[in-house]
């Protein structure tokens, strides 16, 4: 609090003072008070006023410090009004029964919803697992009966395959820490089994692929990382032009492993780059394009972020675009995170 501030809240008390100071010189004047002793008296008022402003101000001012520092200090600031001293006057009292009420209704109102989340999103997970089966079945059913048609149909089904392992890890994003398990893995393997989720769409797309340098070994969670990937691959598929090319490879830098995924296609534009991992971004070319949702690379991020991993985008438009995951060499098991 300024002391500014502190005087227009004290604007009342000083006014009246002033009037009852200017009064009572008036009365004394009219019955015979001398100026000297007028003028002695008007000193004297205005140093208690002076001294009361002045040790009310430093009390609401220390008073205004220590509950900063309190709840600088709480991880969970709602819980201000439960460390709190208890008040001194009628007011502050009843201005504290207010603030606890208030902090009551919304802690509950937050717990409401927090139940809600949590219901809504192992609803989620479970329809996820409940509709697994019936697309499972059918892949099975299409494999066995092998024909221009069920090859069409195994290429729909795999794609909603993909959405549906989309929508459950866009609900697992939240608590991510709860269901990885990190592990050294080979890079080859991340990318052969990626490649494999994806090898109806590369093929219906007519896209060569080349690896080169997938010897390196990381540590993460193996089924994380292919999904990541798979969302790279289904970006480089969905932008692609003529002859598409995706070159996978990797190599070793500073403190790092980086797994690179570039591709042939549309690219991006320059002033769009820095925004490609936000939630919902698209792009020009996202609007040009079917199914785009600007929900792919958005997840990468914060799956890459909570598994301690650097992703970052290069691209040129109608040149290339490489998606960039940096694997630190130091992980720390101990602690469970990159370093």
């Amino acid at each position: 609090m300024t002391v500014g501030s502190f005087l227009r809240d004290k604007i009342y008390i000083i006014v009246l003072n002033l009037s009852c100071a200017v009064l009572s010189s008036l009365f004394l004047h009219f019955t015979g008070i001398g100026n000297s002793e007028l003028l002695l008296l008007l000193i004297c008022w205005g140093i208690i006023l002076s001294i009361y402003l002045t040790v009310a101000y430093v009390k609401v001012r220390k008073r205004c410090s220590k509950l900063n520092s309190i709840i600088e200090s709480l991880d969970k600031k709602y819980l201000l009004p439960n460390v709190l001293d208890k008040p001194s006057t009628a007011l502050e009292q009843e201005y504290f029964y207010l603030m606890k009420r208030a902090m009551k209704s919304m802690t509950e109102q937050v717990s409401q919803a927090e139940r809600k989340r949590t219901e809504y999103q192992q609803f989620i997970e479970q329809w996820v697992h409940e509709i697994k089966r019936p697309i499972t079945a059918s892949k099975l059913i299409c494999e066995n009966n092998k024909n221009e048609y069920t090859r069409k149909l195994t290429f729909q089904i795999e794609e909603m395959e993909r959405q549906v392992e989309r929508v459950l890890y866009y609900a697992r994003l939240g608590h991510v820490e709860k269901d990885y398990m990190i592990a050294e893995t080979a890079l080859d393997d991340i990318v052969e089994e990626a490649l494999a989720k994806n090898k109806q769409l590369l093929i219906q797309n007519n896209i060569r692929v080349d690896t080169s340098c997938l010897h390196y070994k990381v540590h993460s969670d193996k089924k994380w990382i292919v999904f990541i990937l798979n969302q790279i691959l289904i970006n480089c598929i969905q932008y692609k032009k003529d002859n598409p090319q995706i070159a996978i490879t990797a190599l070793e830098e500073g403190g790092y492993i980086k797994l690179s995924v570039k591709d042939n296609g549309i690219g991006i534009k320059e002033s769009e780059i820095p925004r490609i991992f936000e939630h919902g971004f698209t792009g020009s070319n996202g609007r040009n394009a079917k199914n785009s949702t600007g929900i792919g690379l958005y997840l990468c991020k914060e799956l890459s972020k909570k598994l301690g991993i650097f992703i970052d985008g290069k691209s040129v438009q109608n040149v290339y675009t490489e998606i960039i995951l940096s694997f630190s060499k130091d992980y720390d098991f101990e602690e469970g995170n990159n370093t």
